[in-house]
């Protein structure tokens, strides 16, 4: 039986993959009972900047509701972003820790 899912973005807010991400991500926290993670890599860092909108306010909804946030540290740096300027609460990884996230989980799936 699933417990603890995995939610990857890898998309910038606005495409749609990122929204749908999000958008699962909080369905299966909120109405499946999930322990759920939302692990943010490449341009999907981007979604935790408190985007303004629907995909911002979904993300702080899901985190508010008990998902998790969490960013990969080699993305933001290519970005020239740092986790200060994340949502409230966004854990910033190493990829060896999103690994074992990653391998900790019942199930991953990719936005």
């Amino acid at each position: 039986m699933l417990s603890t899912i995995n939610v990857v973005l890898r998309q910038a807010p606005g495409q749609e993959a990122s929204v749908l991400g999000i958008r699962a991500a909080y369905a299966m926290l909120t109405a499946g009972g999930f322990d759920v993670r939302l692990l943010c890599l490449g341009d999907g860092v981007y979604n935790l900047l408190g985007v303004p909108g629907y995909p911002g306010d979904l993300v702080r909804r899901f985190a508010a509701e008990g998902g998790t946030l969490h960013a990969h540290d080699e993305a933001l740096d290519a970005r020239g972003l740092s986790g200060a300027a994340l949502e409230p609460g966004t854990e910033v990884l190493d990829a060896a820790a999103m690994a074992d996230l990653v391998a900790d989980a019942e199930a991953t799936t990719a936005y």
